[in-house]
């Protein structure tokens, strides 16, 4: 036996003076367990021989426990013989002194890698970790930890299995490098007779023995990481009987887990041959069982080992054996007519309904009775009939009426006449064929309603994206310099007018605008999606243990009022393979909708081209040139989806499932499991204790999950058999076909799995699932949040986290996770599962991370977190303590590739607020907020954004931070911003959740820390109330919060207008936040302020130059005609409307109104245009002034003369001179009708005019300067 060391330390057995020996702590990661018995695990051996180096030192494993250290849940700086510089325990304080005078330790405190030293060996290590993190992960690799429990636990079990008899503790001690008494006491454990009961189970279903594979020749190459050995017979016994499914087959115990032998031989083989999860099935073996499309056929391939040549079996097991298989439900060499149809559940392997109302058969399978005629439409099919027993089809009764309930017979029939429904339709016809007709009539009757009501409304090729610039003629062509430039701006332009979030993806990773989007081909996708849609299910016709109860009913007609409940709330989606948009189906009648709902629903019957979809590819993370890589989103027909959203909403509100399934629920599933998870890894390293977390990952669960076990889920929660009638027909005979960039695969037919992109999808993958959850919750202790609450396993859709405070359970609970997967056709992906295992040892305070892997799914190692190493759960970074700080490492390099992007300016800000904000948001909303972070992301955002609009550094923040409705740029504050929203989040989730897990974690002293920590952070007034204030009281940015008086003050930020250059855009934000440049800026001394216009006594400001200095007189009089000839034009297209008529008064004063507009009937609207300085004030004293200048006696004595019999109102027009509109307008939209197009209009043209104003003074003041020699 080996002592156990770690690497580069001098740590010493010293001998006791009683012949004894003290026990030195090795304070290294990856330590491994003591349990609280005769077995000390402290470090991993430096070597497997005894060498020279080991002489004077006692075997640790082997040594008595020290009676002054604590055992596993208390640390060893708690005993008062503690050596706080070595960290090294000691049984009197004689030793502890003997060790100090001799200074031992003294070599600790140097670092190995440089000349500093340190005042105790937990500072050096730190030192090491911190500053040579290189060096100290080599370290780390190096060492091998010693056997974790659950791995000792199941080599003893293995090895008692497989020899009961003989002397098992010897070969234990020996395997495992512990002693016999070690051996024993674990053997007394009740934990190790669950390991022994699983080992003997697996080793009487094997019959083989599994050993580590150490040679290279061929036949140890052909299974693996593992050879099998056939067990020795003893004398005297017979061999063991092998099963059918092991012959010539190599077992591993990492592929098998012995939880699996719940699964039938048929089921196996059908697995193995046949594998969803093949990474390339077009070199997978076949499967045996061939299916014939075109004669619609099946046959079974027999062996050749199984029979002689005359086809009898060669022994008498063999015989059993094909005794057995006859039993299968595969039915060999049936002719079908094709139009005899069977029922769904029978197409996906499940035995046939047992409900009280007969349904009839449909598609690709036929009944008989026992004399081998049609007994009628009430009979049902014979899965398990033997081939000779199968007589061919007769042609008559072909055509199976339609089988539909009486409740929704009688809600067709009220409808048909209630309703408003055209006299002779198509939808009439439907209803008359699920009335009276057969299945195929009314398949063709639905399929004439969708061509009558959706043709007009499919897309042709002409229908581009609105905006979409062409091709120009540097495409692709361009090899450098100028070209090069124009072309990558053409395509960036032409992105961001059809793609513009497939541009924001391009930005951010840095790719140029011709680089081909790396993408895998067409080929390798119809090879993985092809090979595990079409592949054969093996069928799950596992027993339902624990059935539930619906809450209520969900099989009922569906009504006007549901259509128009899911129509609401409906977004916007892309168009299925038909064409049909959302906007399509939200204009049509919801009585005639509840009509074709209600029939498809009732008789399970879909449109032909309802059964068909197109598929997408979204990039996940990894290399995007592996089709693995990429999710699938399959979109079918947009009335389908509403009809989906209806039944998925009546089934969630009949079930209950389990509360530890937080995905796709109406609560925040993502907070819920981020703060479950660390507070449970938290809350145990406080206390000093070990825990546990398994990150489970199943391999394409959505598109590997079999169709029988989502009917077996349907049933399972109880739903009535309409409804598992209705998913059968939905998942029977889809059709898909995937588009790769610019090329289109194959129709794949989907016999398993669900569509990602429909409604019901999430929901029915949550019932499959939901199984999983319940059992591991209701069997295992899991892990302990408090003193009360437990958990084991929380999921969050497909991605399960397993919890356990013993080590010792979490292969177990992986094992029934992985029997559960397999059952339902899923496999665990142990490339993406990974592991936190933190145990305590002997003079311990605090658990350690377990370095070595000892979880293994199909022969490979799970991966372990130690404290270097971090995985990704819902988004969030987890190490070995808990939750990381959020941190953005690549926030740097996303801004300046959005800055150097061939974009506009305001395309920048759009992707930068719409695309990066959001991102950042959501990354920066975990447990380890932290204030300094958040500053620094807004800093960098503030650079950018100053950069790339050429604003002054001196802008000020609100201009930036501000809402857009405010007077700002709309880019959030995210020091603020992000712990309101955490902050809401978390109180929304504190008061509508009724799950106790969850209520438990949020009001417990770790959370409640974590909630004032927040709301610090947020402070106590909204991030948008401080900005507001900021941009009031602002010396450049008064009078700028009045823009959310109106949208025509703001409009032209989110979309820029027609005709305008980015350099306007850019002016125009100058404008606004005041950052044109000026003589009259406040950092200029005042002696140098004024203006530069000979003779102008006034600073320089921009509000001087706009509205009062003579030297643009000429612009500012442009300004005003242009906005005065806007409105005349619109009210001349109305009403009679004259310009700048002369009103004369009899005393000779001469008034000029800008329009008068006459109305109908003997209104006439005296209408006076201004543009004004928006300041504190607002702009309504302006308009109140301007409305005295003609609204008083004089004017209207003078007009009355001029047009006698009229009634004069007085609604003068004011415009700010940075693109306010302000709502003293109103008045004035009213009478002369403003539309929403000319105010903006307006708008624009007082932005563009301030903007050259500007322009020009600068020209003529520099002028002014050169001629005066001051320049």
């Amino acid at each position: 036996m080996s002592r156990w060391l770690i690497p580069g330390s001098n740590a010493r057995t010293a001998p006791h003076k009683n012949g004894g020996a003290r026990s030195t702590k090795a304070p290294v990661l990856g330590a491994g367990l003591t349990n609280n018995g005769p077995d000390l695990h402290l470090a991993q051996p430096a070597s497997s021989k005894r060498g020279s180096e080991d002489k004077g030192r006692t075997d640790i494993s082997k040594a008595k426990p020290v009676s002054g250290a604590k055992n596993c849940n208390t640390g060893a700086k708690s005993s008062p013989n503690y050596c706080t510089t070595c960290d090294t325990a000691f049984t009197s304080a004689v030793q502890l002194r003997t060790h100090k005078m001799a200074r031992a330790c003294e070599d600790r405190l140097q670092c190995k890698h440089c000349p500093m030293r340190f005042g105790s060996y937990k500072s050096t290590r730190q030192h090491e970790r911190r500053a040579h993190p290189v060096e100290y992960a080599g370290e780390i690799e190096k060492m091998r930890g010693p056997l974790p429990e659950p791995e000792i636990l199941q080599i003893m079990a293995r090895i008692e299995a497989r020899e009961p008899a003989g002397r098992v503790n010897k070969c234990m001690a020996e395997a495992t490098d512990l002693t016999v008494d070690q051996v024993r006491f674990r053997r007394r454990k009740p934990e190790y007779q669950r390991y022994l009961e699983l080992a003997r189970k697996q080793f009487r279903a094997s019959g083989t023995r599994i050993l580590p594979a150490k040679s290279s020749s061929p036949a140890a190459s052909t299974s693996g990481s593992s050879v099998v050995c056939q067990t020795p017979v003893p004398e005297g016994k017979d061999k063991l009987k092998q099963p059918a499914s092991c012959e010539n087959e190599p077992l591993s115990q990492d592929m098998e887990s012995p939880l699996l032998q719940k699964v039938s031989a048929r089921q196996k083989r059908m697995r193995e041959s046949c594998s969803p999860h093949d990474l390339n099935p077009a070199k997978r073996k076949t499967a045996g069982v061939g299916t014939d499309v075109g004669r619609n056929t099946s046959s079974i391939s027999t062996s050749s080992k199984a029979t002689g040549s005359n086809g009898a079996p060669k022994n008498a097991r063999d015989g059993k054996r094909k005794r057995r298989e006859s039993d299968s439900p595969i039915q060999s060499k049936i002719v079908q007519p094709r139009t005899v149809v069977a029922s769904p559940s029978d197409q996906l392997g499940m035995e046939p309904a047992r409900s009280k109302v007969p349904v009839s058969l449909r598609e690709n399978a036929a009944h008989h009775s026992g004399s081998g005629n049609l007994s009628g439409r009430n009979t049902t099919a014979a899965p398990h009939a033997p081939e000779a027993e199968l007589p061919p089809f007769p042609l008559r009764d072909l055509a199976p009426k339609v089988n539909i309930n009486s409740t929704f017979v009688e809600y067709l029939r009220d409808a048909r006449s209630g309703f408003n429904l055209p006299e002779h339709g198509e939808i009439r016809r439907v209803i008359d064929m699920a009335l009276l007709g057969s299945t195929e009539q009314l398949t063709v009757a639905l399929d004439r309603w969708v061509e009558s009501r959706f043709s007009s409304n499919k897309r042709t090729k002409n229908n581009r994206t609105r905006g979409a610039s062409k091709p120009g003629r540097h495409y692709n062509q361009a090899k450098g310099g100028s070209g090069k430039r124009a072309a990558e701006y053409k395509k960036a332009q032409d992105l961001y007018a059809k793609d513009r979030s497939g541009l924001a993806e391009r930005v951010l990773k840095g790719q140029g605008m011709h680089e081909s989007i790396e993408l895998p081909s067409l080929a390798e996708v119809e090879a993985l999606y092809g090979g595990i849609w079409e592949s054969l299910p093996a069928g799950d016709d596992e027993p339902i243990a624990d059935p539930k109860v619906a809450e209520r009913s969900a099989f009922y007609p569906i009504t006007p009022d549901d259509v128009s409940k899911w129509k609401a709330n409906w977004q916007n989606s892309a168009p299925g393979p038909d064409g049909i948009t959302v906007a399509d189906v939200k204009k049509m009648s919801n009585n005639e909708l509840s009509v074709v709902f209600t029939t498809i629903f009732g008789s399970k019957i879909h449109p032909t081209t309802w059964k068909q979809s197109r598929t997408i590819l979204v990039p996940k993370d990894g290399d995007r040139r592996r089709a693995e890589n990429h999710r699938p989103i399959t979109i079918g027909s947009a009335p389908l989806r509403l009809l989906h959203r209806i039944v998925q909403g009546r089934i969630g509100a009949a079930i209950q499932l389990s509360h530890h399934q937080r995905g796709f629920v109406k609560m925040d599933g993502t907070l819920a499991n981020v703060l479950i998870l660390d507070h449970y890894i938290g809350s145990r390293k406080d206390a000093g204790k070990s825990y546990n977390v398994l990150s489970v990952d199943l391999r394409k669960a959505f598109d590997s999950v079999q169709h029988a076990s989502i009917l077996r889920g349907l049933r399972r929660v109880g739903l009535e058999e309409g409804i598992v009638e209705y998913v059968a027909s939905t998942l029977a005979d889809s059709i898909t076909t995937i588009k790769v960039g610019n090329e289109i695969s194959r129709p794949i037919h989907i016999r398993r799995g669900v569509k990602q992109g429909d409604p019901l999808s999430p929901l029915l993958f949550n019932i499959v699932v939901d199984e999983l959850l319940e059992a591991l919750n209701r069997d295992w202790a899991g892990g302990s949040l408090n003193s009360e609450m437990r958990i084991a396993a929380m999921g969050f859709a497909d991605d399960i986290v397993v919890l356990a405070d013993r080590i010792i359970d979490l292969p177990l609970m992986l094992g029934e996770v992985e029997s559960f997967a397999t059952s339902r056709g899923l496999a665990l992906n142990a490339k993406k599962c990974v592991a936190l295992c933190a145990v305590t040892s002997s003079g311990d305070k605090r658990p350690l991370p377990v370095t070595r892997a000892f979880l293994s799914v199909g022969g490979e190692k799970i991966p372990q977190i130690n404290v270097l190493s971090t995985f990704k759960y819902l988004g969030h970074n987890y190490g070995a303590t808990g939750i990381n700080k959020a941190n953005i490492p690549n926030l740097q390099a996303w801004l300046r590739n959005i800055e150097t992007a061939p974009l506009k300016p305001d395309q920048k800000l759009t992707l930068l607020n719409q695309y990066l904000i959001p991102k950042l948001q959501y990354g920066l909303q975990s447990p380890g907020i932290s204030g300094g972070v958040l500053k620094d992301v807004d800093r960098h955002v503030r650079g950018a954004v100053k950069r790339f609009l050429h604003m002054a550094t001196h802008t000020s923040d609100a201009a930036i931070h501000a809402k857009i409705t405010d007077g700002g740029l709309g880019i959030p504050e995210l020091r603020r911003v992000v712990p309101q929203i955490l902050l809401k989040r978390i109180t929304k989730l504190l008061l509508e959740t009724g799950d106790d897990v969850v209520s438990c974690v949020l009001q417990s002293d770790r959370s409640l820390a974590l909630l004032r920590r927040i709301q610090n952070l947020a402070g106590d007034v909204p991030a948008e109330q401080l900005w507001r204030e900021a941009i009031a009281s602002g010396p450049s940015t008064a009078g700028m919060q009045y823009a959310s008086e109106d949208a025509a003050s703001r409009s032209w930020l989110r979309n820029r207008p027609s005709g305008w250059s980015g350099r306007d855009f850019v002016r125009a934000v100058h404008l606004r936040s005041n950052n044109l440049p000026t003589n009259g800026l406040p950092y200029k001394p005042a002696d140098l302020r004024m203006c530069r216009n000979q003779g102008c006594k006034n600073v320089e400001t921009l509000s001087h130059i706009l509205q009062k200095c003579d030297l643009v007189h000429e612009e500012r009089v442009r300004r005003h005609n242009e906005v005065a000839n806007k409105i005349a034009t619109h009210a001349r297209s109305k009403w009679q409307t004259e310009e700048e008529p002369h009103v004369r008064h009899p005393d000779g004063q001469l008034y000029k109104p800008d329009i008068v507009v006459h109305l109908e009937g003997a209104r006439t609207v005296v209408c006076d245009i201004q543009v004004s300085w928006e300041g504190n004030n607002g702009l309504g004293q302006p308009w109140q002034r301007k409305r005295l200048v003609y609204g008083n006696d004089k004017f209207v004595e003078a007009a009355r003369l001029r047009w006698p019999g009229r009634t004069f109102e007085f609604l003068p027009l004011i415009i700010g001179a940075r693109g306010i509109w302000p709502r003293c307008n109103e008045p004035t939209e009213r009478a002369l009708g403003l539309t929403k197009q000319l105010k903006d209009s307006c708008v624009h043209s007082a932005l563009k005019w301030g903007s050259s104003m500007h322009a020009t003074f600068m020209r003529r003041a520099r002028a002014i300067e050169a001629k005066s020699g001051r320049v």
